[in-house]
């Protein structure tokens, strides 16, 4: 591993380290609608952080929209309680989806992330967008500074990778990712618990998928295009939380190239999951200012469900 991100970064790994080490207040932040990845790889900076002394603040600029059942530090929604000497962002392509209010500015910025579409810029850019997962990369960094990976660490970083590789199986995943998720189970995380705390869901949920499958809209094997309003969430007496896991849930078992799931939210914004096989749906997510990676993308815009299909028909089936 130390090679290939030597390979990737150079003398910018050391600096990270320095930088990290000379701060005395550090403040982590990742993206609105976190995932286990961005949460989970903020997570374990924390306790890294926690026993070399730090203050420490996590913050996200919108509730958990997932239940976990990993143990999470605390974290702050929105808010900040102190201007920090450093900041680091996880699993996060640009400003805009981040808290980031106009004093941290000015503070000096590591970015970790494996977002290609990430325009983000810090003293310290780690951005690997062939990794699978932020998770993954931060497992490398560890190992790279020699930090220690705890049980609970582990255990962080696991959950992370594992939701985004959907269990191990996106495109992205390789060996390295393999290799490295061995040593987060040597760490002491339990990789059965995690995937079926992943994988597993309430019967409501099923049932409530069930009725907005049956409405799915598809278009041979090319484009398939799920939509969730909120008359739904209510007609079933559920909330936004119940869609978590949908797009890749979908996409696992369906032979369809681009799978969208459009979902309606309380605010009238669309939040739209893409997934794809064989097309990249992060150029089609960057026509809505949105991006992510080849396979898996998203963005969220103004407008109606029935506007942004016409629109997700004229790009991907012409």
């Amino acid at each position: 591993m130390e090679n290939y991100l030597v390979s990737k970064f150079g003398t910018m790994l050391k600096e990270a380290f320095e930088s990290i080490k000379n701060a005395q207040t550090i403040t982590l932040v990742t993206h609105k609608d976190s995932d286990p990845d961005g949460i989970g790889a903020c997570s374990a900076l924390y306790e890294w952080l926690l026993a070399m002394h730090k203050k420490i603040e996590i913050i996200i600029p919108s509730p958990l929209d997932f239940k976990a059942r990993i143990q999470l530090p605390p974290i702050s929604i929105n808010t900040h309680t102190m201007v920090p000497d450093l900041l680091i962002s996880c699993d996060t392509a640009n400003y805009d989806r981040l808290y980031f209010p106009e004093v941290f500015k000015v503070i000096p910025l590591i970015v970790i992330d494996h977002h290609i579409s990430n325009t983000m810029t810090g003293v310290s850019n780690l951005v690997v967008g062939e990794l699978s997962s932020t998770c993954e990369l931060v497992t490398q960094l560890f190992d790279y500074w020699n930090v220690a990976i705890t049980k609970m660490m582990a255990e962080r970083l696991l959950f992370g990778m594992l939701d985004d590789t959907q269990v191990f199986q996106t495109q992205q995943v390789n060996a390295l990712t393999l290799r490295t998720a061995a040593g987060l189970v040597d760490a002491g995380a339990n990789l059965y618990a995690l995937a079926a705390d992943l994988r597993e869901k309430p019967i409501e949920t099923m049932v409530f998928w069930g009725k907005i499958l049956s409405s799915m809209t598809y278009f041979k094997n090319q484009l398939a295009i799920v939509v969730v309003t909120q008359k739904d969430l209510q007609d079933f007496n559920v909330d936004e939380v119940v869609t978590f896991g949908l797009s890749n849930f979908l996409a696992r078992f369906l032979s369809i190239d681009v799978l969208v799931v459009l979902l309606e939210e309380k605010d009238g914004m669309i939040k739209a999951s893409l997934r794809g096989k064989r097309t990249d749906v992060n150029a089609i997510a960057n026509h809505f200012n949105g991006g992510g990676h080849r396979f898996a993308a998203g963005f969220r815009i103004t407008g109606t469900s029935k506007e942004i299909t016409k629109k997700l028909q004229d790009l991907i089936l012409r």
